[in-house]
């Protein structure tokens, strides 16, 4: 596995091997036209964090253009990480994940909190605006923790095995934390003409995109730069 060059020639950011993504049948499923990435974080993964912040930079250049829903994928192995989940999700019914997110992260991994803690996870609800009457009766009446399970259901049906995982328009896998430049070709090549015209995908060049059957055949590398299972493989994106 290697990552990007130190340089990149003139429209293409990527190095000549392809990137690799799974194709998962589907449509866009965004009402409004927009494509859709649902986000599969653990709030206790490293790489969650990291994938994060690089779509919090990829993603303003792309406008309207594309739409972003969090959704949980607690790993066993991080202690308190479902309950962070539970919160996250009573936080989303109000439409305000992003704050949720960015004060978790913070929390966990610059200010080294028990983000597992009651008064930690209302901390961050209070921050990212919610009403904490509304917040504290979805996580008393198991809301919280129901929408997990959904969400953990749905994942298992996009195959997910670890995070941070993205499934993009319904329609494609892709899995890791990668530089922005990675995330930004892939975002253009599933854009494809309704891309064209915005200035990141003018920069970039999709030739090396590599799209593989899901229910097909492909390789199974070590996960890098992911959380996932213990003793189990897994990378639906790389480059070699």
């Amino acid at each position: 596995l290697k990552d990007k060059p130190a340089a990149c020639t003139p429209k293409d950011v990527l190095p000549a091997p392809p990137v690799e993504i799974h194709d998962m049948g589907g449509q866009w499923c965004d009402p409004a036209g927009k494509l859709s990435i649902m986000a599969f974080y653990d709030y206790k993964c490293p790489y969650s964090e990291r994938a994060h912040a690089t779509l919090k930079e990829v993603l303003p250049a792309f406008g309207d253009s594309i739409s972003i829903v969090y959704r949980n994928f607690p790993l066993p192995f991080h202690t308190g990480a479902e309950k962070i989940a539970a919160a996250a999700a009573c936080v989303a019914d109000q439409g305000r994940s992003e704050a949720f997110a960015e004060c978790a992260f913070k929390g966990y991994f610059t200010d080294n909190k028990d983000t597992a803690a009651d008064d930690t996870l209302e901390a961050c609800a209070v921050e990212a605006g919610v009403d904490i009457d509304t917040y504290a009766m979805c996580l008393e009446t198991g809301r919280g923790k129901s929408v997990v399970e959904d969400d953990m259901k749905a994942a298992a049906g996009y195959g997910i095995l670890g995070t941070p995982s993205l499934v993009m328009g319904c329609t494609h896998r892709f899995s890791g934390a990668y530089p922005a430049e990675y995330f930004t070709v892939v975002l253009c090549h599933l854009l494809g003409d309704q891309g064209k015209a915005l200035e990141p995908c003018m920069k970039v060049s999709t030739k090396n995109i590599v799209e593989k059957d899901v229910l097909g055949p492909y390789e199974l590398l070590p996960g890098r730069d992911s959380c996932h299972e213990q003793g189990k493989i897994k990378l639906e994106m790389y480059i070699d």
